[in-house]
């Protein structure tokens, strides 16, 4: 494998840019000559007195693959799905046949697109995997949720020319969420240390609580100190434009109590005396506080009770009695 030319540049992609046929039936040309071996003639294997056996005749991958297409867009998924599996077979020459229709915008259904990325993600030149992925997520006709498909079936192969695209697409509030993840995911868990400003950049963002949720878990799952005071700031943020929701809000506590453990304490205690926080995020301060294993939780609980309202001292009461 590794004395096969890549086939595509260096530089990442970008959504929305075409790419031209003739550079990918080249790359197909190339991929071609190393992946189907070449069949003898009869010169060379030699005469024999018995009668050559004829073969079974192959069927046209080619007209499988448009086949498929027909199906997937009349929506006649059971025959579909068995084309698919007759296709796994021919896998490669069914990658390639696909290759060259997305580049010619040959395919009227999405589905068939994904098919083809769920059959180039495994067993075929990682040229070409590469060259798939390329063609999907560059393109500016394909919906969201194909690219996203396409980008979960590739996650363990995607090379670096393709990060700035993927923290892109996890920038972009117009994009479909689960891409956004999706693109994200893959990004922090290949390329850490490039993706932390991006997850830095969604943290501090008027971005939805899901992506805020993401950028939290994602920084967390780094377990690198320096960044617990990032999420403490973000936790304790009052700034309507960026300071995400409540669910954020208790994922960050739920993350600082994990890492911080004990040094945690004087924050927690801090937003339960503090009547302006929202419920949600009371009630899992409260959680936090009587039923983690941080030291002196309780006892917390117990002070803190005689200073707050009479609603969040029902809700402490409760999570005592229940721990009892």
């Amino acid at each position: 494998m590794d004395s096969v030319p890549r086939m595509i540049s260096t530089k990442s992609p970008r959504a929305g840019t075409p790419r031209h046929s003739l550079v990918v039936v080249g790359a197909l040309t190339s991929l071609l000559c190393i992946c189907v071996p070449v069949t003898p003639s009869a010169a060379q294997v030699g005469s024999s007195s018995a009668p050559a056996a004829t073969p079974d005749p192959q069927p046209d991958t080619r007209a499988l693959v448009a086949q498929l297409d027909r199906l997937n867009a009349e929506n006649r998924e059971p025959e579909a799905a068995a084309l698919l599996e007759q296709l796994r077979g021919s896998r490669t020459e069914a990658v390639m046949v696909g290759l060259e229709l997305l580049a010619s915008e040959g395919l009227s259904s999405e589905l068939t697109v994904r098919s083809i990325c769920a059959l180039a993600a495994e067993e075929v030149p990682v040229e070409m995997s590469t060259l798939v992925l390329d063609q999907v997520v560059s393109s500016p006709t394909l919906d969201d949720w194909t690219k996203r498909s396409c980008i979960r079936s590739f996650a363990k192969i995607i090379d670096a020319s393709f990060l700035d695209l993927l923290l892109q697409f996890a920038l972009d509030p117009e994009r479909e969420i689960n891409l956004r993840v999706s693109a994200l995911l893959v990004a922090t868990s290949r390329w850490p240390l490039e993706s932390r400003p991006t997850l830095v950049q969604l943290l501090e963002s008027a971005q939805d609580p899901v992506m805020h949720h993401k950028a939290l878990q994602y920084l967390a799952g780094f377990g690198d100190p320096d960044d617990l005071p990032l999420i403490e700031q973000f936790v304790l943020n009052r700034d309507p434009a960026t300071a995400g929701k409540a669910l954020s809000k208790e994922y960050g506590l739920l993350i600082l109590r994990s890492r911080a453990q004990e040094d945690v304490i004087p924050l927690l205690d801090s937003i339960l005396r503090d009547g302006s926080w929202p419920e949600e995020v009371h009630e899992r301060t409260i959680d936090l506080l009587a039923n983690s294993e941080l030291a002196g939780g309780p006892a917390v609980l117990r002070d803190a009770r005689i200073h707050v309202g009479a609603k969040v001292r029902s809700r402490i009461d409760a999570a005592l009695t229940e721990r009892e």
